[in-house]
Order: C-alpha cells, then sequence, then structure tokens
C-alpha cells in the first residue's frame, strides 16, 4: 500500500460488497434513501507499530491500520447475521499490499437507536492489518 490508504480501502470495501452490496464509507450520504441492512465503514489512520523499523527510511515502517464496520439493520436478529458474516468474511483477508486482517475486540457492540422510528439496530467488528509492505517512491 506504500502511505497511500487508497488501494487498501477501496479492496476492504469490495470484499465487503460480496456480503452485502450497500457499503457506505464514514455515513450513508444525504442523497441516498437508507435500504435496511447497510454496511457502514469507519477507518481509521494507520498506527506505526512499535516492533518494525525500515533499516533506510521511516517511509518504510510498518503500520498498523484498522477500521471499525457497522451493520445498520431493522432487527437485532438480522444485524447479528450479518456481523458473523462479514466476521467469517474479513478475517485472513489481505487488502492490497497489506498483512492478513485480524478482529480486535473492544472496537464494537451492539446498540439501538430508537429516538425516531422505526428503530435501526448496530452490531460492529472491529478490524485491525498491517500495512506499508509494499514500498512505492
Amino acid at each position: 500500500m506504500s502511505l497511500d490508504t487508497t488501494a487498501a480501502e477501496a479492496a476492504i470495501i469490495a470484499r465487503l460488497a460480496t456480503t452485502l452490496s450497500r457499503v457506505y464509507v464514514t455515513e450513508v450520504p444525504d442523497n441516498v434513501t437508507p435500504v435496511y441492512p447497510l454496511i457502514v465503514v469507519y477507518f481509521g489512520d494507520p498506527v506505526r507499530i512499535g516492533t518494525d523499523r525500515g533499516i533506510v527510511s521511516t517511509r518504510n515502517d510498518t503500520q498498523r491500520g484498522f477500521a471499525v464496520i457497522q451493520v445498520q439493520a431493522p432487527t437485532d436478529d438480522a444485524a447479528r447475521i450479518i456481523k458473523n458474516k462479514i466476521r467469517v468474511s474479513m478475517v485472513g483477508y489481505r487488502p492490497t499490499d497489506c498483512g492478513e486482517m485480524v478482529l480486535e475486540g473492544g472496537y464494537g457492540y451492539s446498540k439501538a437507536a430508537t429516538g425516531v422510528k422505526p428503530t435501526i439496530y448496530y452490531r460492529e467488528v472491529g478490524m485491525s492489518w498491517l500495512t506499508n509492505l509494499s514500498y512505492n517512491a
């Protein structure tokens, strides 16, 4: 991925779309009427890991990318079923020029939006992966 996250994020989005076709990044756009269930992905900026440094330049340091993958569905059962399909699909998947994706506990939890009916149920999956495994100047 070098230092550009575009290819890795696009690969992750494409992989998620094989589980459920409605995948959005950060939010459902204003011009889209949500059809549930759907997936919203929140990408974090990669963090330099403490154990692997590039010999020539810090540009070659291995980093850890992460994302929270959120399922929004009309029932808690539907959200849980899709969340589990995402876990099965994503664990071990290798985005472009990255290491395998692994589950990260503590990022996701279940919740419901009850302020406006109908209630929407949320389930989340936290994932991380090693990045910067290919150097492109």
